[in-house]
C-alpha cells in the first residue's frame, strides 16, 4: 500500500516509516523539519519539505497518490501550548483540516490514521485504567487541539465517508527522542544517569505513568494501516500498566550500571498522581498489544544512548 506519513522525520514518525517499509509498504513523507531531524531521513524515501498549510501540499497528494495517511505532524509540546495556543490551532487544527480536505475532496484516500494523545486528552482520571469511554477533559490548548482533531475525523467520516482511527498514545519513549527540541522524561533521566548528573523529581516520585516503547507505537500505526477500519474509531495505545517515577529510575540504574543522583523538589500543584490506560480495545480492533515491557524498552533505550 502507498502510505503518506506526515511528520515522518520526527521521533515517532521516523519509527513509523521504518516499520511500514519493513512491512513492504511504499512510503512518502511530508515534514517541514521544524521539529523533524535530518538524522531521521531514510534512503529511498521521498521527503516533501512543506508545511501542511502550504498550498504545495496539494501537489504532494497529486504526485504521491497515497492510499492511506499516517498523520503525525503536530505541535506536541503541552507547556508551549499554554503560552501560545494559536500555534496549536494553526498546526494541529488548521493543518489537519487542510490535509483532510485534500484527502477527501480532491485526492481521496482509503483510510486515515491519526496520532493523538491519551493523558492530555483525558485529563485527571476518574478511574484507572482509563479506557476509551472515559470522559475527555483536556486542560491545555494542546489537548484541546487533539480532541478537536478527533471531532473533525468524525465529521469527515460522517459526511465524506473517510474511515479513520485515532491512536491515543500514553507516554512514549525510546531511541531518537533526544533529537527532539523537547525531550521526554525518560530520555532526560537516562542521559543524566549516564553523565553522572543530578535528576530532579517533583514530589515523592511515587506518581505513576503509563510508558510505551516507541517501536510498539510504530507497530500500532502499521496495524492500523492494515486493519479493516470502518467509521471514525479511537484506540488507546499504551503499555497498559503503571510505573512510578522511582521505579523507572531504578530500572535505568540497573541497565546503565550507575547510581542516579536524585534531588527532590516540591510537588507540582495539580499533578496527576496515577495515570495508566487500558489497551484492550487495540487488541480487539487492531490485533495489537505492546511487545516490550518497561524493563525491555528501557534496556534497549539505554543501550542506544551508550552508543551515541
Amino acid at each position: 500500500m502507498k502510505v503518506l506519513v506526515t511528520g515522518g522525520a520526527g521521533f515517532i514518525g521516523s519509527h513509523v516509516v521504518d516499520k511500514l517499509l519493513s512491512d513492504g509498504h511504499s512510503v512518502a513523507v511530508v515534514d517541514d523539519f521544524s521539529s523533524g531531524n535530518e538524522l531521521n531521513v531514510r534512503k529511498g524515501v521521498t521527503y516533501h519539505r512543506t508545511n501542511l498549510n502550504d498550498p504545495k501540499l496539494a501537489d504532494v497528494l497529486r504526485e504521491e497518490k497515497p492510499e492511506a495517511i499516517c498523520h503525525l505532524a503536530a505541535k506536541t509540546n503541552m507547556r508551549e501550548s499554554l503560552d501560545d495556543p494559536f500555534s496549536d490551532i494553526e498546526g494541529n487544527v488548521r493543518g489537519l483540516v487542510a490535509l483532510l480536505e485534500l484527502a477527501t475532496k480532491k485526492y481521496p484516500i482509503k483510510k486515515f490514521v491519526f496520532s493523538c494523545t491519551g493523558g492530555a486528552l483525558y485529563g485527571d482520571p476518574e478511574y484507572v485504567p482509563v479506557d476509551e469511554n472515559h470522559p475527555t477533559r483536556p486542560t491545555s490548548p494542546y489537548g484541546i487541539s487533539k480532541l478537536s482533531g478527533e471531532k473533525y475525523l468524525y465529521y469527515y467520516n460522517a459526511v465524506h465517508n473517510l474511515p479513520s482511527i485515532s491512536l491515543r498514545y500514553s507516554n512514549v519513549y525510546g531511541p531518537r527522542n533526544e533529537r527532539k527540541k523537547h525531550n521526554g522524561a525518560v530520555t532526560v533521566f537516562i542521559q543524566r544517569v549516564l553523565k553522572g548528573e543530578p535528576i530532579k523529581i517533583n514530589g515523592s516520585g511515587e506518581q505513576t505513568r503509563d510508558f510505551i516503547f516507541v517501536e510498539d507505537v510504530a507497530r500500532a500505526n502499521a496495524a492500523a494501516v492494515s486493519a479493516d477500519i470502518k467509521g471514525a474509531d479511537v484506540c488507546n495505545i499504551s503499555g497498559g500498566s503503571e510505573t512510578s517515577v522511582n521505579s523507572m529510575i531504578e530500572i535505568i540504574e540497573k541497565h546503565a550500571g550507575k547510581k542516579a543522583q536524585v534531588e527532590h523538589a516540591p510537588e507540582i500543584k495539580g499533578e496527576i498522581m496515577r495515570s495508566f490506560m487500558s489497551n484492550q480495545k487495540a487488541k480487539d480492533v487492531l490485533g495489537w498489544s505492546p511487545s516490550a515491557s518497561v524493563d525491555d524498552g528501557i534496556k534497549k533505550t539505554v543501550e542506544y544512548f551508550v552508543t551515541l
